[in-house]
C-alpha cells in the first residue's frame, strides 16, 4: 500500500497540464465574479434601502410613467405633483427617484408623518435640521399638504425644508394647488405664514404639474 509519505513525494514533480492550468484559472475568475457579483448587489440594495422609498415602489421606473418622466425632464429643479388621490402621484414620484438612485445619486423618501417624525428626533437630538433635509440630491415629500394637519408644527417644517432644499431638486406630492396650500397655511398657522413658504415652492419647482386621472387604487394598483 502506497503511504502518505510516497504520495507526496510522487506529486513533488507533477507539472499541471495547459487545460488543468486553463481550468483552474476559470474557476477562479467564477468564483471572483460571483463574490463581486454578491457584493454589488448587497451595495445596490443597502443604497436603494437608504432611499426610504417603500419596500412596494422600488421596482417603479420612469420609462412609460409621463409624471415620472416629467419630474426627470425638469432637474434640476423640483416638482409639484398635485392631484386627486389615488392617481398614481406617488407612484410617479418614487419612479423618477429610484432612476436617480440607480444612477448613483443620492435620494430620500418621506411621507409627511416621516417628516414630523423625523423633525422631533432631529429636535431632541440636537441635530442640524437644515443638514438633514439638504443632504439628499433629489428629496421626495410624499403627501406634503398633510404636514398641515399638524398646525403650527406641520407648517414649521414646511418652511424648513423649502428653506434648506434652495437650488436642489424636491418632488412634492399633494391632493392640493399653491392656491390651496396658501390657504391651508393660513387657516393652520395664520396670516403671513404661506408667502415664504409658498414662494420658496413655486420658485423652485415652477408651475405645479396637475396630475389627472382615474383612482387607480379601485382597480387594484400596487
Amino acid at each position: 500500500m502506497q503511504t502518505l509519505a510516497s504520495s507526496f513525494s510522487s506529486l513533488r514533480g507533477y507539472q499541471p497540464s495547459e487545460a488543468e492550468r486553463a481550468a483552474n484559472a476559470a474557476a477562479i475568475e467564477r468564483n471572483r465574479a460571483a463574490v463581486e457579483a454578491r457584493h454589488d448587489a448587497e451595495l445596490a440594495r443597502c443604497r436603494l434601502a437608504r432611499t426610504r422609498v417603500p419596500a412596494g415602489y422600488r421596482t417603479a421606473r420612469a420609462e412609460g410613467n409621463a409624471w415620472a418622466c416629467a419630474i426627470l425632464d425638469r432637474l434640476p429643479r423640483g416638482t409639484w405633483l398635485c392631484g386627486a388621490s389615488g392617481i398614481g402621484k406617488t407612484h410617479a414620484a418614487c419612479a423618477a427617484a429610484m432612476e436617480l438612485a440607480l444612477r448613483g445619486e443620492r435620494v430620500r423618501f418621506v411621507t409627511a408623518e416621516q417628516v414630523l417624525a423625523d423633525a422631533r428626533s432631529l429636535r431632541d437630538e440636537g441635530a442640524d435640521v437644515r443638514a438633514w433635509w439638504a443632504a439628499p440630491y433629489l428629496l421626495v415629500v410624499d403627501d406634503a399638504d398633510k404636514l398641515l394637519e399638524a398646525r403650527g408644527f406641520g407648517v414649521a417644517q414646511l418652511f424648513a425644508i423649502s428653506d434648506a432644499r434652495q437650488g436642489m431638486p424636491t418632488v412634492w406630492t399633494a391632493n392640493v394647488g399653491y392656491r390651496e396650500l396658501a390657504a391651508g397655511i393660513t387657516a393652520a398657522a395664520g396670516a403671513g405664514r404661506a408667502a415664504p413658504i409658498v414662494s420658496r415652492i413655486q420658485g423652485a419647482c415652477g408651475a405645479a404639474l396637475v396630475a389627472t386621472g382615474r383612482d387607480l387604487r379601485l382597480d387594484g394598483w400596487s
